[in-house]
């Protein structure tokens, strides 16, 4: 069996059992931009501007390295970016940045992460003003089983994470989402392994832990096409 880690920060060896998807932000400071060269992605592997990290005062060099970076690697991914009420630069710079930047992931042909924290009504509108023909996923749902269903609905993927082992609400969404519409995720945190996120979540569904494997990689490569 090989576990797939939707979003990850985490530096995986091959020989965990473990297909991850890096997430590669890409910093405010452009004194630590990387060499394309050195980035550590062969298959799988995303690139973005965080909200957190978006540099006011230079935007669109943010924007020109992003570009540069995932250029250089087909196989990257767009994101995480998005919205973010409770930290980084001002809302209305965040939305303007995400725009372009769903904008360069419709241009390259790639889906999108994103990272949403109180904004998914603004994310919503944002989808119907752009109507880009792009797959976007939110990592990290935290949230209930309704508003779960209104951003499926909207053609949203969800990315479930250690929350299920603390909210209830978020537990009720995994429970009650299409097979189709999710991924599992250990983010930037180390305590439950990706492990121990899928036999929750196979638990939760009432599904065999094989099953719900080949369900993501299916989703993944869905899509990823």
């Amino acid at each position: 069996m090989k576990y797939f880690d939707f979003h990850t920060h985490q530096h995986y060896r091959d020989t965990t059992g473990v297909t991850a998807n890096r997430n590669f932000s890409i910093p405010a400071d452009e004194n630590i931009w990387v060499d394309l060269e050195n980035l550590d992605f062969t298959l799988y592997g995303s690139a973005g501007i965080h909200p957190w990290y978006i540099n006011e005062n230079n935007t669109s060099g943010q924007l020109v390295e992003l570009e540069k970076v995932l250029s250089y690697n087909k196989h990257l991914i767009l994101g995480e970016c998005g919205l973010d009420k409770l930290k980084g630069a001002k809302i209305e710079l965040q939305t303007d940045i995400l725009k372009t930047q769903l904008n360069l992931a419709s241009k390259l042909g790639r889906p999108a992460i994103l990272h949403i924290v109180k904004g998914f009504n603004e994310l919503i509108s944002i989808k119907e003003e752009v109507k880009l023909d792009i797959k976007m996923a939110i990592h990290g749902f935290v949230g209930s089983p309704v508003l779960a269903e209104q951003l499926v609905n909207h053609g949203f993927y969800l990315s479930f994470g250690s929350a299920i082992f603390k909210s209830p609400k978020t537990l009720k969404s995994l429970a009650s989402i299409p097979g189709n519409k999710f991924f599992l995720e250990t983010d930037d945190q180390e305590k439950f392994s990706i492990e121990k996120i899928y036999y929750k979540a196979a638990d939760i569904r009432n599904e065999n832990i094989e099953s719900l494997i080949n369900q993501i990689e299916n989703n993944f490569r869905t899509f990823n096409e």
